[in-house]
């Protein structure tokens, strides 16, 4: 997807959360959850290996930030400032859609981090970026993911046969979608700053 343009950015607030720019002081942190196998059977990037691989994907992250085609937030624990996770929007200005992605440390799983982290990436989706439409390609498997979407109102689309390579195995992902109209966000968030 290609945007060309200057992508604005906004940091927030949620009650147990910070959505902030990614930069290379969460490499420990994002290091721990790139590194564990359990997290990474549902993502799209390999496994890293050392801390090098974690500066280097952080790195790829900002320079394709500065380039208009991602948005990446940290999602920073605010209790204890730990990085547990991350959300990016893919833009397509031209056609007002973003595909989005979520990953989250196992230790947090079921405790409605990741909905919290969504509202205000949604309305920033929807509001300051100015989207129609937002989609998310889920592996078949991931149930939580799944759930998550569903219950940020996203709605099934339908199935892509075989589109993700997984260990040597080509895998079924789900499309889901939400669109701008059919938004109901809760406003339990606020902006911090705009970039």
């Amino acid at each position: 997807m290609q945007s060309n343009f200057k992508l604005p950015f906004s940091e927030f607030e949620t009650k147990r959360l910070l959505l902030i720019k990614y930069s290379a002081r969460f490499a420990h942190d994002s290091f721990l959850l790139y590194n564990d196998e359990e997290v990474m059977k549902w993502a799209g990037p390999d496994t890293h290996k050392s801390i090098d691989d974690t500066l280097l994907f952080i790195k790829s992250v900002t320079e394709a930030s500065a380039d208009g085609k991602i948005i990446f937030w940290a999602v920073q624990l605010k209790e204890n400032n730990k990085v547990i996770g991350d959300i990016s929007l893919q833009p397509d200005n031209k056609h007002k859609f973003a595909s989005a992605g979520t990953f989250l440390s196992k230790e947090y799983w079921q405790k409605g981090i990741m909905t919290e982290a969504m509202q205000p990436v949604l309305w920033f989706a929807f509001n300051k970026l100015e989207l129609n439409r937002i989609e998310a390609q889920i592996y078949l498997e991931h149930i939580a993911s799944i759930k998550l979407y569903q219950k940020l109102g996203f709605k099934k689309e339908g199935i892509l046969r075989q589109n993700f390579l997984i260990n040597g195995t080509f895998k079924n992902s789900i499309m889901y979608s939400l669109l701008k109209k059919e938004c109901k966000l809760i406003n339990n968030w606020k902006e911090l700053k705009s970039i």
